[in-house]
């Protein structure tokens, strides 16, 4: 199992610098740490630039579909982020980082009607 702290210590300075690649390896092992460290990941995800989150958040709940039961709480930071930032989640589409069609058009569907 992965050391708690080390994991959020790099997690907080990959999201300070914005380390995409170093982002990715954490998420890869968001599965090694426990309950209380993943809720931890994904409440510092979404206090950070949502430019730089919202992808990390989309990757994170696809790759990591599992989560979107077990944390509730991911679930909820993916549709508010989105919701609030749906032109961005365009422009993700549009540049091909999000290549999950599937799992867009349900991420759409759940996204709050105005």
């Amino acid at each position: 199992m992965v050391d708690h702290k080390d994991y959020i210590d790099e997690l907080l300075f990959s999201l300070k610098e914005e380390d995409e690649i170093k982002l990715g390896v954490l998420l890869r092992h968001i599965d090694e740490v426990d309950h209380l460290t993943q809720r931890r990941f994904v409440f510092e995800l979404s206090r950070a630039d949502e430019s730089f989150a919202l992808p990390i958040i989309i990757k994170l709940g696809r790759e990591k579909s599992s989560l979107l039961s077990e944390l509730p709480e991911l679930r909820q930071v993916l549709i508010s982020k989105c919701s609030h930032f749906a032109s961005d989640l365009c422009n993700l589409y549009g540049k091909g980082e999000i290549t999950d069609k599937q799992f867009l058009e349900e991420l759409v569907y759940e996204l709050p009607k105005s």
